[in-house]
This record gives structure tokens, C-alpha cells and sequence, in this order.
């Protein structure tokens, strides 16, 4: 069976939530084919998937990593952004009537999905934002007259470009949604889900791997870390650019002399798939990427990250509380972080905020906090879903 997986390669969260799903179908017998762009293709060749490079969609950001709306405005337009959306459709037609599967899967992708029913092949839709919103107003300072003017016009704007989109994410066959059913729906703020696209879609909860990950010990061995220090492991993920300002923050602040006596042991991860570098810095490790992010958060005892949804699906599933440092004017990290922090299950930090003070103090408020999730068999994301593409095989929908 031919599997067409299409992910939105904006950061590595799409992705990196489609990799056990992508494993899981090729351990089934699938033959699976890759499309994404920049981080989430970088990520996919290093998993060694097979992957095609898509033609790109990104927005604009600041040197601080937030979202720069009136920036991407400028730069793409709206002719532009239609223009450019098309040739994605196109590249994506081109590829799957070359490759010819059986089913294509998409995660948040509207061109891959747009295509698949173009050329009349089953299509399974990824999705935890329904409705995609923007900032009603810059993050940074009062905002001037122009900008409110902005603003408005693009909200505007966006209510009804966002119906479009709604419609084209009710063409899917079957709509899977990664996250927790109501009231714990961690991405609530952006899922409006239309009346009648409720008969094919399904909460079902987070794509993470079921096994059982190895010890702490032998984590805290590999890194040659300390046994009677607490471990705190940050997180950075994101598009490069919300990377790299977060970084550069982080590692100022491991520096100081406030951490080094903290009592507690750091390991943070650049989010950089291509990076092979490891740093070692007072009761700190820096490393550009981490293989196995499954094992490191279970070895720890608090998690500080973005607010993106597949980072926070995985520590809610592993059961660690999390410092949550949303992107700047990131409308959807916002929605995500706020329902964390209602549940108890983390703390928001703005980035804005950042400090060694400010990190120790959520550190010691959520240290030893428990967060438990029963996570039935039902509740399998990945064999759900890999249940349903094996079904299309067989002949038969469940």
C-alpha cells in the first residue's frame, strides 16, 4: 500500500507527531512517501523518510521571533499568498500523480489535501487548528493609529478568508484531531468545528509512542549527569527564527551565577535537526538536537517549551508539568498555553519575562506537581489512525 504523508513544515511539530505514525505504517508493510519544507524537511531526511522538498509557505518574524503580521502582509499580500498557495497545489498534484498512493494523509496541509480530492484519492486530515486566528493587536508596546487601523482591516479580512479554509478542511475524509475530547481540549481556542463536518471527525488524543521508554538512570548516565540534582530540561523548538532569539536568551541565563548554585541540572535542546554539537556550561548541557526527546522528558521533572501543540500533547502524555514560553503575538500558542496553565498542568512565562529569578520561581512552583492522564487503547492515536489507512487498503471504511 501507497501512503502520501503531507505535513505542514512550519517548525517541527507536524512533523515530529507524524513520525510514529509514518514508523508504525512502514513496520505494517506501507510504502510511505514524505512531502514538507524547511525544518519539517530537514527533520524528515534526518529520520531517513523518504522526502520530497514541497514549495515553502512561511510568515514573517521579528528579530525577537515573534510574528510580524503587518510584515507578512507586506511581503506576500493577498494576491501574493493566493498566487504562491497555487503553485503548492500544483508541485502537489505533480507529486502525487507521479507517486500514485492509495491514500494521502495531511497535516495541516490545505494544498495537499485540495489535491488529493482533485485526483479523486482518499485523503486523512491531521488537524488541531479548525479556526486559525490572528493578534487583534501588536505584543510589543502601545500600538500606533496605523497599526490599529492594520489590525482591524486584517481581522477583518481573515473572518472571512478563515470560512474558506474551514471549507476546505471539511473536504477530508476523516478528520483526526491529536488532542484530549472536551473539557480538557488543550487547542479549544481554535477549533470551531462545523455542525456538519462533526460525523467524520475524531478526538484522538495524543500522537506519541505507547512503548515504554528507557530509565532515568541510564539518561542521566549517557549525559553524565548528576543522580542527586533534579533535572530541568529545556525545549526550544519552533521555525528557526523563533529558535534562535529563545536560544541565545536561554543560554544567558544558564550562565549566571543564580543558576549555577540552583541545585538543580539543565539540559536544553537547540530544535536544530541538522546540528551535531553538544556544549557543556556549569550544571548545563547544550545540545543542537535531541534524538530521543521521549526519554529526556520522562527523566525530568519539569519541562520549559513553547507553547506548540505537539510539545505540550507529548509532556501531557508522559505526565510533566511545563514552563511555557509562548511566541510573541503566536495567537495559538497563546490559546494552548492559557489552557494549560487553567488545568494546572504548567505555568505561562513570558518571553518578555525571561530571567534567571523568574525561571527558578516557576521551577519551584511546579516541581513535584503530578499530572496523570489514563490513556486507554482507544485513546491510540497512531493505531487509529493507521487503522483507518489500512482500512482504505482492505476495501472497506471504518
Amino acid at each position: 500500500m501507497r501512503v502520501y504523508v503531507s505535513a505542514c513544515g512550519i517548525g517541527n511539530g507536524h512533523i515530529a507527531r507524524c513520525d510514529p505514525l509514518i514508523s508504525h505504517l512502514m513496520r505494517s508493510g506501507c510504502d510511505v512517501l514524505v512531502s514538507t519544507y524547511l525544518d519539517g524537511y530537514a527533520y524528515s531526511l534526518r529520520r531517513g523518510f523518504r522526502t520530497l522538498r514541497a514549495l515553502p509557505m512561511r510568515y514573517k518574524t521579528k528579530p525577537d521571533g515573534s510574528i510580524d503580521f503587518k510584515g507578512t502582509a507586506t511581503s506576500s499580500g493577498f494576491s501574493l499568498g493566493v498566487h504562491r498557495f497555487l503553485k503548492q497545489l500544483v508541485r502537489e498534484m505533480e507529486y502525487i500523480k507521479w507517486y500514485k498512493p492509495d491514500v494521502v494523509i495531511s497535516d495541516s496541509r490545505a494544498s495537499s489535501l485540495l489535491a488529493a480530492k482533485i485526483l479523486g484519492i482518499p485523503c486523512a486530515l491531521i488537524l488541531n487548528q479548525f479556526r486559525i486566528r490572528i493578534a487583534k493587536s501588536p505584543s510589543d508596546g502601545a500600538p500606533s493609529l496605523s497599526d490599529r487601523a492594520f489590525f482591524i482591516i486584517a481581522n477583518l479580512a481573515w473572518t472571512y478568508l478563515g470560512v474558506l479554509l474551514s471549507c476546505v478542511w471539511e473536504l477530508a475524509d476523516r478528520i483526526f484531531i491529536p488532542d484530549f475530547p472536551p473539557p480538557f481540549t488543550i487547542s479549544e481556542g481554535n477549533l470551531k468545528l462545523p455542525r456538519r463536518a462533526l460525523g467524520k471527525i475524531e478526538f484522538v488524543g495524543p500522537m506519541v509512542r505507547r512503548e515504554e521508554g528507557g530509565e532515568r538512570g541510564r539518561v542521566f548516565r549517557d549525559l553524565g549527569l548528576r543522580n542527586d540534582e533534579p533535572l530541568i530540561y529545556l525545549a526550544v523548538s519552533g521555525p528557526r527564527e523563533e529558535r534562535l532569539y529563545l536560544v541565545e536568551r536561554l543560554k544567558e541565563i544558564l550562565k549566571s551565577d543564580l543558576i549555577k548554585h540552583s541545585g538543580y541540572q539543565f539540559v536544553m535542546s537547540c530544535g536544530d535537526p541538522l546540528g551535531r554539537t553538544s556544549i557543556r556550561l556549569n550544571n548545563s548541557i547544550i545540545l543542537d538536537w535531541v534524538e530521543d526527546q521521549d526519554d529526556l522528558i520522562r527523566a525530568s521533572e519539569v519541562v520549559l517549551c513553547r507553547a506548540g501543540h505537539g510539545t505540550i500533547m507529548k509532556c501531557l502524555s508522559l505526565g510533566r508539568p511545563m514552563i511555557l514560553v509562548p511566541t510573541p503575538n503566536h495567537t495559538e500558542q497563546y490559546g494552548n498555553a492559557e489552557k494549560v496553565e487553567r488545568l494546572g498542568f504548567g505555568r505561562i512565562l513570558h518571553q518578555r519575562d525571561l530571567s534567571d529569578v523568574a525561571l527558578l520561581s516557576a521551577i519551584r512552583d511546579l516541581i513535584g506537581r503530578e499530572i496523570r492522564f489514563e490513556l486507554s487503547n482507544e485513546a491510540d492515536a497512531i493505531s487509529r489512525i493507521a487503522d483507518y489507512v489500512l482500512s482504505i487498503s482492505a476495501g472497506r471504511r471504518p
